[in-house]
């Protein structure tokens, strides 16, 4: 849709069929212009494109991808086209195992009632090319960021001014060959920040508190628990995980300024992600 709407010419490749892909393909009837290569790929479609954008998940050393390097092709991800609209210094990103959509969520809904302008976009019910349109330059975009989505920030050499990383716990192994390689893509959210940015990591997260996640990081590091959270608080999103959420999102309120209180009491009310 993105790609479409500014006039490119538009071949969508994908080892699904037609069928399957159907609700898909009607979103995208307003574009009659776009071709298809369904049920297969084609390395004809990779000769043809001056530009490809690859589904986050798909490794690396995908032979078609790889056919692509070797003719010099430019290789994208959604989140890569993103990062050539938006600053680092606008975005707000959450990454981890667990309680990504839920702290992202948090951040939103405190920062929205100081307000600012924010958007909440990423692996979170809104894409970040849809979000591109509504972003001018003093918005603050929070960002629900993967570990696929990170290797964007790899390739431009950027992190978010403000990092948080919620937990790390084994997960995608059938992606990374072993545990430290998944726990080294997420280190990628705070390996680009300089001294004037925030990471905010769990204490006692034992992944993110060893001296080879920490070494040759530059930001300000900030440590929440929900061991800080006063005992009189009741939220109403229940569960010991989600006070660490809470947490974090308090952490991140007062690097804007805004006191624990106040946010405290945003975050009393919230019970569900919006998406």
């Amino acid at each position: 849709q993105f790609f479409a709407s500014k006039g490119a010419t538009v071949r969508i490749t994908d080892l699904k069929t037609k069928e399957i892909l159907k609700p898909s393909i009607n979103q995208l009837k307003k574009f009659p212009g776009i071709t298809y290569t369904l049920g297969e790929h084609k390395y004809g479609d990779f000769d043809w494109a001056d530009l490809i954008i690859k589904n986050p998940a798909v490794k690396p050393e995908n032979p078609y991808l790889q056919y692509a390097k070797k003719l010099r092709k430019k290789i994208e991800t959604d989140m890569g086209i993103f990062l050539q609209y938006v600053r680092p210094d606008q975005i707000i990103g959450v990454t981890g195992t667990k309680g990504k959509s839920t702290t992202s969520s948090l951040i939103y809904e405190v920062l929205k009632t100081t307000g600012k302008k924010v958007i909440l976009a990423g692996n979170i019910g809104k894409s970040v090319l849809d979000a591109i349109p509504s972003v001018t330059p003093d918005t603050l975009v929070i960002l629900e960021i993967s570990s696929f989505q990170l290797e964007a920030y790899e390739a431009h050499k950027v992190s978010p001014k403000w990092a948080v990383i919620t937990n790390i716990t084994p997960d995608h192994l059938n992606y990374y060959e072993t545990m430290e390689d998944y726990i080294q893509s997420k280190k990628i959210i705070g390996k680009y920040q300089n001294k004037n940015d925030y990471l905010f990591l769990r204490k006692d997260d034992q992944p993110t508190s060893k001296s080879n996640f920490l070494s040759g990081l530059k930001s300000k590091i900030v440590y929440y628990s929900s061991e800080d959270l006063p005992a009189t608080f009741h939220p109403k999103l229940l569960g010991s995980h989600n006070l660490e959420n809470i947490a974090a999102t308090v952490s991140v309120a007062k690097s804007f300024g805004i006191s624990k209180k106040s946010a405290l009491n945003t975050l009393s009310q919230f019970s569900c992600i919006p998406f």
